[in-house]
């Protein structure tokens, strides 16, 4: 890694007190750019405007080329008769030599192929459009991917400038990719209700999976009740919990190391309490743990485990999206937001720093307002 970016990284860590998933974004986001200068041997203390804006072009250029080097790929088997899983590496280094111009993605292409079809048991020659259209989408660069990873470049630099490493600024003109704002997926209040009943309908086959029950329970309650993202859920510890019958809140640890506040409702203090007081000793199997939420090996949940988690309760709930766990987090705020709450005391209990993150919902409000209107003006 060049020293610039691990200076910034030390800078972003110490100074910003970035969470750990936010910093890894950013490390893979400027690994990016180093594999692009280095390529071209251009030193980082060096970059012009005009070499940032060919790594915009290269990153433009990408993003269109999964759909390219799927179809070159599949022409390359067909001719010679082969499958993607028999390549032998003298034949996938020939693939990726026949794509000289972009080497590189295709050979990442390839790879990332070859993961995306054993996941899911299939073969290149039986993809149909949709899942050729799934995998592209997987692996292309969106606006929003490569505004995110310009953003990443611009901070990069501005920090060189502060630190005398640099005297100007190449990504001071830079423009990044116009991206439209995506309203956020919502579940209505009767899908949220056929979520969180899900844990209670199912069947425990032993003891230990009416622990896990329990456990899965407590944590979409507390989800939707608070509109923590689940890297704060699972982050929870014993101490940051209170769970007062009048009262009941949480304090929470959010991105740069704040600590907020957050009521927890009835029925959340409730689910939580039947867990803590019936089911996490059990798991813990005798082992310590400052965490809430542990899985039945006695070691804390993951991001990774409770997504596998709300998505299987979510096929169960009937709901045919594909269910992500920010679902719940969008749908506290909106819903919130639908029954009266103020925006800001909204912002502060989702914890953005800036009210402007929290404006996405904002189409909650006028709607509201509209309805207001109707119900209320003499001449609506």
């Amino acid at each position: 890694m060049f020293s610039e970016i691990s200076g910034f990284i030390n800078y972003l860590t110490v100074e910003k007190g970035l969470s750990r998933n936010t910093l890894a974004a950013y490390k893979s986001d400027l690994a990016k750019l180093q594999r692009f200068l280095e390529k071209r041997k251009l030193p980082l203390a060096a970059l012009t405007p005009n070499q940032l804006q060919d790594f915009v072009q290269t990153l433009q250029q990408e993003a269109g080329s999964a759909s390219r080097v799927l179809s070159e790929l599949r022409k390359f088997l067909k001719k010679r008769k082969l499958s993607l899983e028999s390549l032998t590496p003298s034949q996938r280094q020939e693939f990726v030599q026949t794509l000289q111009q972009e080497s590189g993605s295709a050979s990442r292409v390839q790879s990332a192929l070859q993961k995306f079809l054993n996941k899911r048991k299939l073969s290149l020659e039986s993809l149909t459009p949709s899942q050729r259209q799934e995998f592209i989408r997987k692996f292309q660069l969106d606006a929003r991917s490569i505004s995110r990873i310009l953003s990443a470049v611009r901070g990069l630099c501005r920090w060189m400038v502060l630190e005398g490493r640099r005297t100007e600024d190449p990504s001071e003109n830079l423009e990044l990719p116009i991206v439209w704002k995506r309203l956020p997926g919502v579940l209505s209040l009767r899908q949220v209700e056929a979520l969180l009943s899900q844990p209670d309908r199912k069947k425990p086959r032993g003891p230990g999976d009416k622990d896990m029950l329990l456990r899965d329970k407590a944590m979409l309650e507390v989800l939707y009740a608070t509109g923590l993202r689940v890297s704060e859920l699972v982050s929870l510890e014993v101490r940051d919990l209170h769970r007062d019958r009048d009262q009941g809140y949480l304090n929470c640890q959010g991105k740069g190391g704040k600590v907020r506040a957050v009521p927890l409702g009835n029925s959340a203090r409730e689910a939580l309490e039947q867990y803590m007081e019936h089911a996490r000793q059990s798991l813990l199997k005798g082992k310590g743990s400052s965490l809430v939420f542990v899985t039945n090996r006695g070691r804390g949940m993951t991001r990774q485990g409770f997504w596998k988690m709300i998505r299987r309760y979510g096929e169960l709930a009937g709901i045919r999206s594909s269910l992500k766990p920010h679902a719940l987090r969008h749908s506290f705020a909106t819903h919130l937001l639908q029954r009266g709450a103020d925006l800001r005391a909204v912002q502060m209990m989702l914890g953005h720093s800036d009210l402007s993150t929290t404006q996405i919902y904002t189409h909650v409000l006028k709607e509201r307002l509209k309805g207001i209107y109707r119900e209320h003006h003499p001449r609506a």
